[in-house]
């Protein structure tokens, strides 16, 4: 699975979301490993949320993915952020650019 197919991926099951990390390890060698480390009491979903940041999708893009809606992606961003003691003039994406 190249870089375009895991934009196209689609990430209903858990037995989904353990292929789809397989093939984002390929591309990003210890993206897992770095995030633990840094935020070790992230919750799965916040995990999902920041594996599709890092592929630069959109909230559309990202909720197509999961199989959610647009409204949950923008949640789960907020709450991420809140915990994360982001900026309200920074974004997410930027916060987590270090991964």
């Amino acid at each position: 699975m190249n870089k375009q197919q895991l934009h196209r991926a689609i990430i209903l099951t858990e037995s989904d979301w353990e292929k789809f990390k397989a093939q984002f390890e390929l591309h990003y060698p210890d993206f897992y490993i770095r995030l633990h480390d840094k935020l070790p009491l992230l919750t799965p979903s916040e995990i999902r949320l920041i594996t599709l940041l890092k592929l630069q999708l959109n909230t559309k893009a990202m909720a197509a993915i999961l199989g959610i809606s647009p409204q949950s992606i923008i949640k789960t961003r907020y709450r991420l952020k809140k915990k994360l003691s982001v900026p309200k003039d920074k974004k997410l994406d930027s916060a987590l650019s270090w991964i």
